[in-house]
């Protein structure tokens, strides 16, 4: 089911808020036991009239994106705990495949992040 954003949402299903790459945006509502690929099969069966046509991706490789994460295929919306009743924000991308999940015992590659700073003086005459 698609929502047009000014809809009540039912408090028994959750409403996301799916963004494309190039900023584009629409809502549809789900159970909270729907998993990431009923999500995708949905959202590439209703594929949006507002969606530019050139941009509906082949359908298995779309990718949702919640919290800097890529969401695998059976994860669903209870196990993220999502709240019922409110909009969540993911992102949808187009990609053959999905980086390797870190498991424990295996070496993941660390990154530093370098942090710079400039302070702005004003000085009143």
């Amino acid at each position: 089911m698609q929502s047009d954003g000014s809809t009540k949402i039912p408090s028994d299903q959750v409403n996301l808020k799916i963004i494309l790459v190039s900023g584009e945006t629409s809502e549809f509502l789900f159970n909270p036991e729907d998993s990431v690929s009923v999500i995708t099969q949905h959202i590439f069966d209703n594929w949006p009239d507002a969606w530019p046509s050139e941009s509906k991706p082949e359908e298995n490789i779309i990718r949702l994106i919640y919290q800097g994460r890529f969401l695998h295929d059976s994860v669903s919306l209870a196990a993220l705990q999502l709240a019922r009743g409110k909009t969540t924000v993911m992102h949808l991308v187009c990609r053959e495949s999905l980086p390797a999940a870190n498991h424990p015992g295996t070496p993941h590659v660390t990154t530093s992040v370098s942090w710079v700073c400039c302070v702005l003086r004003f000085y009143r005459e």
